[in-house]
Protein backbone atom coordinates (compact mmCIF):
# COMPACT_ATOMS: atom_id res chain seq x y z
CA UNK A 1 0.00 0.00 0.00
CA UNK A 2 1.05 3.51 -1.31
CA UNK A 3 2.15 5.64 1.93
CA UNK A 4 -0.95 8.11 1.01
CA UNK A 5 -3.52 6.17 0.23
CA UNK A 6 -5.95 6.46 3.26
CA UNK A 7 -7.88 3.69 3.89
CA UNK A 8 -11.75 3.63 5.33
CA UNK A 9 -14.04 2.02 7.23
CA UNK A 10 -17.65 1.39 6.56
CA UNK A 11 -20.57 2.70 9.11
CA UNK A 12 -24.12 1.46 8.21
CA UNK A 13 -26.77 3.98 9.42
CA UNK A 14 -30.50 5.27 10.03
CA UNK A 15 -30.97 8.72 7.81
CA UNK A 16 -34.07 10.26 8.37
CA UNK A 17 -35.38 11.78 5.10
CA UNK A 18 -38.40 14.20 3.73
CA UNK A 19 -40.27 11.25 2.31
CA UNK A 20 -38.66 8.71 5.30
CA UNK A 21 -36.29 7.02 7.11
CA UNK A 22 -33.32 4.48 4.65
CA UNK A 23 -30.57 2.68 5.95
CA UNK A 24 -27.28 3.32 3.96
CA UNK A 25 -23.50 3.75 4.71
CA UNK A 26 -20.61 5.65 4.27
CA UNK A 27 -16.96 5.57 5.07
CA UNK A 28 -14.85 7.32 7.10
CA UNK A 29 -11.02 7.27 8.19
CA UNK A 30 -10.07 4.18 9.81
CA UNK A 31 -8.18 6.38 12.14
CA UNK A 32 -11.29 7.99 13.46
CA UNK A 33 -12.40 6.51 16.61
CA UNK A 34 -15.90 5.08 16.67
CA UNK A 35 -17.32 8.56 18.46
CA UNK A 36 -15.29 10.29 16.07
CA UNK A 37 -16.88 8.66 12.99
CA UNK A 38 -20.30 9.08 14.36
CA UNK A 39 -19.87 12.88 15.05
CA UNK A 40 -18.22 13.25 11.84
CA UNK A 41 -21.45 11.30 10.08
CA UNK A 42 -23.94 13.39 11.76
CA UNK A 43 -22.01 16.83 10.31
CA UNK A 44 -22.13 15.32 6.67
CA UNK A 45 -25.62 14.62 6.81
CA UNK A 46 -27.19 17.55 9.34
CA UNK A 47 -29.92 19.07 9.27
CA UNK A 48 -31.20 15.24 8.35
CA UNK A 49 -31.42 12.73 11.87
CA UNK A 50 -28.43 10.30 11.30
CA UNK A 51 -29.24 7.09 13.95
CA UNK A 52 -28.00 3.65 14.58
CA UNK A 53 -24.50 3.67 13.63
CA UNK A 54 -22.30 1.32 13.56
CA UNK A 55 -19.16 -0.41 11.61
CA UNK A 56 -20.51 -2.72 9.10
CA UNK A 57 -18.67 -5.06 6.46
CA UNK A 58 -18.26 -3.24 2.93
CA UNK A 59 -20.84 -4.02 1.02
CA UNK A 60 -18.99 -3.03 -2.07
CA UNK A 61 -15.70 -5.09 -1.33
CA UNK A 62 -16.19 -7.10 -3.74
CA UNK A 63 -17.36 -5.34 -6.43
CA UNK A 64 -14.12 -3.29 -6.41
CA UNK A 65 -12.09 -6.16 -6.37
CA UNK A 66 -14.05 -7.33 -9.61
CA UNK A 67 -13.35 -3.94 -10.95
CA UNK A 68 -9.28 -4.18 -10.17
CA UNK A 69 -9.37 -7.61 -11.17
CA UNK A 70 -10.58 -7.25 -15.03
CA UNK A 71 -8.37 -4.00 -15.51
CA UNK A 72 -10.65 -2.30 -17.35
CA UNK A 73 -10.58 1.82 -17.16
CA UNK A 74 -13.70 4.03 -18.17
CA UNK A 75 -13.20 6.26 -21.28
CA UNK A 76 -16.46 8.46 -21.67
CA UNK A 77 -15.97 8.81 -25.41
CA UNK A 78 -16.22 4.83 -25.85
CA UNK A 79 -17.06 3.28 -23.09
CA UNK A 80 -14.93 -0.13 -21.58
CA UNK A 81 -12.09 -0.43 -22.86
CA UNK A 82 -9.58 -2.46 -21.90
CA UNK A 83 -5.83 -1.48 -20.57
CA UNK A 84 -4.06 -2.93 -22.65
CA UNK A 85 -5.63 -0.82 -25.40
CA UNK A 86 -4.98 2.47 -23.37
CA UNK A 87 -1.21 3.31 -24.70
CA UNK A 88 -1.95 2.88 -28.07
CA UNK A 89 -5.31 5.23 -27.64
CA UNK A 90 -2.92 7.70 -25.91
CA UNK A 91 -0.73 7.62 -29.02
CA UNK A 92 -3.39 7.75 -31.62
CA UNK A 93 -4.95 10.89 -29.89
CA UNK A 94 -1.53 12.31 -29.71
CA UNK A 95 -0.97 11.87 -33.36
CA UNK A 96 -4.62 13.50 -34.06
CA UNK A 97 -3.93 17.27 -32.32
Amino acid sequence: MATNETVYNCYGFNLELDDGPIDTFVYASKYLTLKEAKDDIKKRFAPNKVTKIKEIKDPLENTMYVQRKSKEYYDEASGIKNKSDLSSTRKRRLGEE
